[in-house]
């Protein structure tokens, strides 16, 4: 499932590589990859499929809101701390199941696999070759090693309770007085699965689901996030080499002291590889633009959701006991390490930006005619422009958004808990 040996004779486009075809098998299971357009059979059932998945979790959200209305007076927070961390990742996962639904996503999906991905440069020069090999292998980590977070972190929500229960004696035939069932997902229902087994049953199978389609949003469209990024990053350190090793002067013919100037031949070949590094700069940043608008309102959505479940997911492993612990601290791990990956994901691709205007700004113009150097003058002013993307074209994506997070979730949290402690007291 996870193989990262290819061979280049079978590979003819990204789609051939495995970690590609992993990453859409897995969105395919909640229809989230995007199909080509067509009325055949598979697009019909590709966005039934997709609509079948959102209705579902609708109706998780709906009884769940519900079930908060009517328990909110008589459960403490810190126990429906756990409904409102699910109620708040179902929320995420409606958005990311709409995501197909937007052409500038099927836009973006399409122009990475078909303009941007490094696998049609890799031929272009042996350090394009390096990088696409080396980014590749970065890729494929990512892939497996997010894999790997998703299908535990499923186990862990709904063993979890079941485990539980099973300690409890709830599946014996003798079950403990007054004992009630636990569950992933706490929802309201017009008949009792508390301490009913056939109602348990059900609710535990609309948690599976639920928890599967939940979980492969959330890590399958940060997973799907970075590889861009990565690949981005790739073609800005292929511009930047290209830049780097601009051919000099060959002659040394002086029309001014100390400066070797091109001949007619050389002016000619310099002018056509400058408007290459444009063009290829314009493409890069055309492509974030586009991927800024189309994730625009996900990576907002994403900041909000950290800054609200953060403190509680922390309130919620204050206890350090045993039980808080095995419920939570898995899930805090991996919402906070999702945080800090797409954001120094983000980051690295930002740092780039000065190091493309101080290898444009090297470029030797002082050697070359009038022509090469507007040129050179309009493009160094199109590098100024920084390398990032902002949620809602607002708030940039990177280590000093997250740092902020962090500091408010911690400072929320302590908030919180001196107010359930003093609720504790009294």
């Amino acid at each position: 499932m996870f193989s990262y040996e290819n061979e280049d004779s079978q590979i003819t486009s990204p789609k051939d590589l495995s970690y590609i075809k992993q990453v859409a098998t897995t969105l395919n299971r909640v229809a989230s990859w995007p199909v080509l357009e067509s009325k055949n059979k598979k697009y019909t059932f590709h966005v039934k499929w997709n609509i079948i998945c959102f209705l579902f979790m609708s109706i998780i959200f709906i009884l769940q809101i519900w079930y908060i209305r009517c328990n909110i007076s008589t459960t403490s927070f810190v126990i429906m701390g756990h409904n409102y961390i699910t109620l708040a990742m179902n929320i995420i996962c409606l958005q990311r199941l709409t995501m197909p639904w937007m052409a500038e996503y099927r836009q973006v999906i399409k122009e990475f696999l078909e303009n941007i991905h490094l696998f049609h440069l890799k031929d272009k020069s042996e350090y394009a070759n390096k990088i696409y090999k080396k980014i590749e292998k970065i890729c494929y980590i990512f892939t497996v090693f997010v894999h790997i977070q998703l299908y535990c972190g499923i186990l862990l929500f709904n063993v979890t309770p079941t485990y539980k229960n099973f300690r409890a004696g709830m599946y014996g035939s003798n079950k403990p007085v007054n004992a009630t069932y636990e569950t992933a997902v706490y929802i309201s229902l017009p008949f009792d699965y508390v301490t009913d087994i056939k109602g348990h049953i059900f609710v535990g199978f609309m948690g599976w689901s639920s928890t599967c389609i939940g979980s492969t949003s959330f890590c399958l469209w940060h997973l799907l996030l970075s590889l861009i990024v990565f690949h981005l990053w790739g073609n800005l350190k292929i511009l930047e080499h290209n830049l780097d090793n601009f051919p000099k002067p060959a002659n040394h013919q002086m029309k001014s002291i100390g400066i070797a100037w091109y001949t007619e031949e050389e002016s000619k070949m310099i002018s056509t590889l400058i408007v290459e590094l444009v063009n290829h700069h314009r493409n890069i940043m055309d492509f974030i633009s586009k991927t800024s608008s189309a994730y625009s309102f996900f990576l907002l959505l994403n900041f909000s959701f950290y800054q609200i479940v953060g403190c509680i997911i922390l309130l919620e492993c204050s206890t350090l006991d045993t039980e808080a612990l095995g419920n939570y601290a898995p899930l805090t791990v991996v919402l906070f390490q999702q945080l800090i990956q797409i954001s120094v994901v983000f980051e690295i691709l930002g740092s780039q930006s000065e190091k493309i205007i101080d290898a444009v700004y090297d470029l030797p113009w002082e050697c070359m005619e009038l022509k090469e150097r507007k040129l050179v003058l309009f493009f160094l002013q199109n590098v100024q422009e920084p390398i990032n993307l902002k949620a809602c074209g607002m708030i940039p994506v990177g280590v000093q958004t997250m740092a902020a997070i962090l500091k408010a979730c911690c400072s929320y949290f302590i908030m919180l808990r001196t107010v359930t402690s003093t609720e504790e007291m009294t």
